[in-house]
């Protein structure tokens, strides 16, 4: 039998009092206020490593001779990364060489706000940024086009060159050069469309096909335009994914009142200083275009799809 002096019981009682201090249970607390439920009573603040080293396995491991049917789940502090399927992978990959593209030079003339169309083509939200460049086109304008609410064919040489290269510089840029006035001029004068709007549509999918009755589509006749609504309203026909649309596909200009418009924008000085090849158009009937008569071409308009 040992006996313990009074020294060493005292330090036994003080060592007991010390680490009842970071103890988890509630031992200071009223017997009254305890948990009752064992769903809420705390785990131990400090697992140890054995513990914590079966937890992880346990679920990151299947069991020998058995395949799992599930992905690993992540475990805080292990190195098992969740795993992403091919569709969001691709659309990870879409949105981060938009967000790490350098911001392209903008300029105004006029104090246009361009902040609105950056991030919407930042965000590959193309769709809203065709609108936004509509929008933008009536306000740089000047007065009488916002007051009018579109722009007349014969007014459109005359937007100011920094807004329109700014314009087309943001849209080649997220776009990875697919989309752009400017690219849409390379195809209206490149050598398969040679400035014939009826072949220009074709190249860049602004029409569904042929007219109505014809079995194919005809020599010079643009067939029957995709259908156009507002953001949101849905049943529009036009693609605003990068990935499916055809080069050039956008931004989009009106042509169901004739082609006049569309060339003269092409026309822009901001676009390079070679001319647009080919004969303007003018609406008759319907969606048919035919060769101008030097008169109504004053009716191309932009300002909707309309």
């Amino acid at each position: 039998m040992f006996r313990m002096s009074l020294l060493q019981a005292t330090l036994a009682v003080s060592l007991l009092l010390e680490a009842s201090a970071f103890s988890p249970s509630s031992a200071f607390l009223p017997r009254s206020s305890l948990p009752s439920s064992p769903l809420a009573v705390s785990a131990p603040l400090s697992p140890s490593p054995t513990s914590a080293s079966s937890l992880s396995m346990a679920m990151t491991t299947p069991k020998p001779g058995k395949a799992s049917k599930f992905a690993p789940l992540p475990v805080p502090g292990s190195n098992t990364p969740l795993k992403k399927s091919a569709a969001e992978k691709d659309q990870d990959d879409k949105a981060e060489w938009r967000m790490e593209l350098p911001e392209p030079k903008i300029e105004s003339e006029c104090g246009a706000d361009y902040i609105p169309l950056l991030t919407a083509l930042k965000l590959g939200n193309y769709e809203e940024a065709d609108q936004l460049t509509r929008d933008l086109l009536i306000w740089i304008g000047g007065e009488g086009t916002r007051q009018r609410g579109f722009v007349y064919f014969a007014e459109a040489p005359n937007l100011p060159r920094k807004d329109m290269e700014t314009i087309d510089r943001l849209w080649v840029a997220y776009s990875k050069g697919k989309f752009g006035f400017s690219v849409q001029k390379d195809i209206w004068n490149s050598k398969n469309v040679q400035g014939d709007f009826s072949r220009f549509v074709s190249a860049i999918e602004w029409n569904v096909g042929p007219c109505g009755g014809c079995d194919k589509q005809c020599s010079g006749c643009p067939g029957t335009l995709k259908r156009w609504t507002a953001v949101g309203q849905g049943g529009n026909e036009y693609v605003y994914d990068l990935n499916k649309a055809k080069k050039g596909h956008l931004p989009l200009t009106s042509a169901l009142r004739g082609t006049y418009l569309l060339k003269k924008l092409l026309s822009h000085k901001a676009f390079g200083d070679a001319p647009t090849l080919g004969e303007a158009l003018v609406t008759a009937k319907g969606t048919r275009l035919y060769p101008s008569s030097g008169g109504g071409g004053g009716r191309g308009t932009l300002g909707g799809q309309g």
